[in-house]
């Protein structure tokens, strides 16, 4: 899906330890027609635009909100489009609508 880039979501820094259990959740970073990540200045530096999981239960509804760069760092973990349809169906029922959508223009 062209526009995004998945991070799978991972409680306390936990995916630094081996065999850590992810939330069930995935974070999709919306993408700039450059395939760079939309980012804006925050009190953190810069945070980057997202569509993500409203709760920390595993496929949560989701919104829109942004994230900062040391979050995903600690938190995150890049996955694929397929991996992540896999664990967050919930989040592409919103991605997929509004992409959908797009291509209707």
């Amino acid at each position: 899906m062209k526009g995004y880039r998945f991070y799978l979501e991972y409680p306390y820094k936990s995916k630094h330890v081996r065999g850590a259990k992810h939330e069930g959740n995935v974070l999709a970073l919306l993408l700039d027609e450059n395939n760079q990540p939309m980012k804006h200045l925050c009190a953190s530096g810069y945070c980057f635009d997202c569509v993500h999981a409203m709760f920390a239960y595993p496929n949560s509804g989701v919104c829109s909100g942004s994230c900062d760069a040391e979050y995903l760092r600690e938190y995150g973990k890049r996955i694929s489009e397929a991996k992540a349809r896999e664990i967050h169906p919930t989040l592409f029922v919103v991605l997929d609508m509004d992409h959908s959508r797009e291509e209707s223009y």
